[in-house]
């Protein structure tokens, strides 16, 4: 398979082409509901430019999801159809991914005879799914909120389909290489994000997720999460050669991590740590010499350039906060130093404890199959009446315990071990293009997991989303590798 960001085939592929096409329509879907224009005169010829041009390349539908999800975030995947001033909860995200497996069913399936495969996930996300099922029902029975539960059900159980979808639609090597593209290119754009938050003074975005404590976000925290994935899959290429633009490879990387520091999001900052971490242990000794010497390097001079920038600018303005806030290390230093979900002078941790012990006093009334979808809880926050969602407790293993009781968490965990066990079972195996690219896929998946501690990152759908793109990223590179290996096998 060749080099990431190869560009020894033609740029203008039919399947990029597709893509630009879907993603204009898609931003414009975006735009159109969130600027409430008069949508029934235009969504519905938007929906039906995307569902012919995705027909055209389920692939490029596929694609696009990632691409309109990393740029508009929540914009997009909770961009509603709204027709003759009803709003319905289909969402553009639905309609794309709805579009894109009807097209492959159309492509695949009745064209070539192809088989659907569910994946070495087939058992324990079947099991996850039907209990996420009867979660949804018991909830709705018990008095809980209808729709509500049916978001929930939706973001635990049907955006898994993506995961299918990944194992499904990723079936050649050229397409895996083209998907970690996307990523990878949409991760640069994402860069001029960090840039335009420098110059604004606050991210695009940033006032969607307020903070706890002083200073303004350079960049949105759901953009710093998506260039955490951008990260995690580019260091790995980086360090086993197989990303081109070696020169400007790992600058740029530093530059997104610095971007992830920016958005002042410590949770972020914590699972970046861990999973960098993790990378630094699977790469082989001389890529470990390698990360260290360039981290030495490009780390130093990243923040050399970045003194001297801010000396200049003083030397010759006079005002170094026109640049940079005067206090906005110091607002970097206070959010590391608030690290701790139990902190007086943070009251998000405070709110979260709150919330907890509430959540967990109606688990213990049904400890095993839990109080299901669709509950809220009320509580005095601080000498303020507060009504909360028991999904937004802001740590998705304790919110899948408390909805869905310990069968429901045993389950959620038994489809985690599965993963861990397939790229453990297969590691050794694994050399080259592929070996990076499952250890970026699985340090990602741990990136998001440490996340789902910290947020609502399995109650989100422009989150939940990337968790089962990942699993299926990690699932085709071991596919491929094992391919691989029996071929080199058989040549001997």
């Amino acid at each position: 398979m060749e080099k990431v960001l190869s560009t020894s085939k033609s740029v203008f592929t039919k399947e990029r082409v597709l893509l630009g096409l879907i993603f204009v329509f898609g931003a414009l879907y975006t735009a159109s509901a969130y600027f409430n224009l008069q949508t029934e005169l235009i969504l519905p010829f938007v929906l039906l430019f995307l569902l012919i041009f995705i027909l055209q390349g389920y692939f490029a539908g596929f694609l696009s999801i990632i691409v309109l999800t990393m740029i508009f975030e929540h914009f997009f995947t909770l961009a509603p159809l709204t027709l003759f001033g009803s709003e319905f909860k289909i969402y553009a995200l639905d309609f794309i991914i709805i579009f894109s497996i009807i097209s492959y069913f159309l492509h695949e399936r009745i064209r070539n005879k192809r088989r659907i495969t569910f994946g070495s996930l087939k058992t324990p996300l079947l099991i996850f799914a039907g209990l996420c099922l009867f979660s949804f029902i018991y909830g709705v029975l018990r008095g809980g909120d209808a729709a509500v539960a049916f978001s929930s059900f939706k973001n635990y159980a049907l955006y898994a389909v993506l995961y299918i979808m990944t194992i499904n639609f990723v079936n050649i090597k050229d397409k895996l290489r083209e998907l970690i593209n996307t990523i990878l290119v949409t991760g640069l754009g994402l860069t001029l994000f960090i840039v335009v938050g420098i110059v604004r003074g606050e991210g695009i975005w940033a006032e969607y997720n307020i903070l706890s404590t002083e200073g303004a976000r350079l960049i949105a925290a759901s953009h710093g999460f998506y260039l955490g994935i951008v990260v995690l899959f580019a260091l790995p290429l980086y360090l086993s050669s197989n990303i081109i633009l070696k020169k400007w490879a790992f600058p740029v990387i530093v530059f997104q991590i610095f971007g992830i520091i920016i958005s002042l999001s410590r949770h972020l900052w914590i699972g970046l740590a861990v999973s960098l971490a993790l990378i630094f242990i699977l790469v082989p000794r001389i890529q470990k010499k390698k990360m260290l010497k360039s981290f030495a390097l490009y780390g130093g001079l990243f923040i050399a350039g970045l003194s001297v920038l801010v000396w200049g600018y003083a030397l010759v303005i006079g005002n170094v906060s026109a640049l940079i806030p005067s206090d906005f290390f110091a607002n970097i230093a206070q959010r590391f130093s608030s690290i701790s979900f139990i902190n007086a002078d943070d009251p998000s941790g405070l709110w979260r404890l709150f919330l907890w012990q509430k959540s967990l006093a109606l688990l213990a009334q049904s400890p095993f199959i839990g109080i299901g979808f669709g509950s809220a809880v009320t509580f005095d926050f601080l000498g303020y009446p507060i009504d909360a969602e028991v999904r937004s407790m802001h740590n998705s293993f304790l919110g899948i315990l408390v909805q869905m009781g310990a069968i429901g968490l045993l389950a959620f965990l038994a489809l985690i071990a599965k993963i861990f066990y397939g790229f453990v079972r297969n590691f050794k195996q694994m050399s080259g293009i592929y070996k990076a690219i499952a250890i970026g896929a699985l340090a990602n998946v741990i990136y998001f997991l440490i996340l789902a501690n910290f947020g609502v990152y399995f109650e989100l759908n422009s989150l939940v989303v990337f968790f089962w793109i990942l699993v299926g990223i990690l699932e085709v590179s071991i596919i491929f590798s094992k391919r691989e290996h029996e071929k080199s096998n058989r040549l001997k």
